[in-house]
């Protein structure tokens, strides 16, 4: 389904193409033309309805394919910022690399990491892996591996 289906209403199809700009339901909704009083509660009702969801899951990924951009690329992109320390390079852009980093791995989502989320293993792993090459190529000290906690049994 395309944001361009007769489906949408003019707005919500603003909606999708404006959501993917920044990400944040409530500025799209506004700059779609919603009263910025219900723009909030607005913005958080079509993201929940599965037809929206869906067309911004198609959007993203046309979007992705034509910039062919992975999200290998992305990870390798921010690690690379948040090692450089040379000239030109500042503090805060690390702690933001780092900081994103750590948003897209999951490490802020304990609860992942409590359920023994497979997946997350494998990006951490992953990101080690990547520090270790970044470190063999810029002389930085090589990173220590993360110890997950063993997942939970359920009851």
């Amino acid at each position: 389904m395309s944001a361009n289906t007769p489906n949408f209403s003019p707005k919500q199809a603003l909606f999708i193409e404006e959501y993917l700009v920044d990400l944040n339901a409530t500025a799209a909704a506004k700059r779609a033309g919603y009263s910025p009083k219900t723009a909030y509660s607005l913005g958080q009702r079509l993201l929940k309805k599965a037809e929206i969801q869906a067309a911004i899951r198609e959007r993203r990924e046309k979007l992705s394919d034509d910039i062919n951009l992975t999200q290998q690329d992305i990870l390798k992109g921010l690690l690379s910022e948040a090692v450089f320390m040379d000239l030109g390079s500042s503090h805060a852009a690390r702690i933001s690399a780092w900081k994103e980093l750590g948003k897209i791995l999951g490490h802020y989502e304990l609860d992942n990491l409590q359920k023994g989320n497979a997946e997350l293993m494998t990006r951490a792993e992953f990101v080690t892996d990547l520090m270790s090459s970044i470190k063999a190529t810029t002389g930085l000290p090589k990173p220590r591996p993360r110890q997950l906690p063993k997942p939970r049994k359920k009851k």
